[in-house]
């Protein structure tokens, strides 16, 4: 029986704080209209203030700035854990290609 153990991270939200940076983002694009993000209950939050090009766009714009934004404090201490309970960590994160391509294949924290 094979026991490796795997654990699977998504990067936003779990090692960065993707949320505040999306909502100051749309805040400055729409103003008040934009719900705070303590209100965002599923993902489609959006629908009622942007178009999809318009959110998809400034998601992507997020990405390829992401490196300008930090990690959490804490982002490396949790990747330790995880990986001295014997999980092999594989980072991963929903996003455009170009942005996967730039970002993730660089955002190791610890080997």
């Amino acid at each position: 029986m094979n026991n490796n153990k795997i654990a699977i991270i998504d990067i936003d939200n779990t090692l960065w704080d993707f949320t505040t940076v999306l909502y100051k983002r749309l805040y400055n694009k729409f103003g008040s209209i934009v719900p705070l993000h303590s209100e965002w209950h599923d993902w489609s939050f959006w629908k009622n203030f942007c178009d999809p090009e318009t959110f998809y766009y400034t998601v992507k714009e997020i990405h390829l700035e992401q490196d300008r934004f930090g990690v959490y404090p804490d982002a490396r201490e949790f990747l330790q854990e995880i990986k001295s309970m014997g999980f092999q960590i594989i980072i991963t994160s929903h996003r455009d290609l170009e942005t996967h391509k730039q970002h993730l294949n660089g955002y190791i924290i610890i080997n």
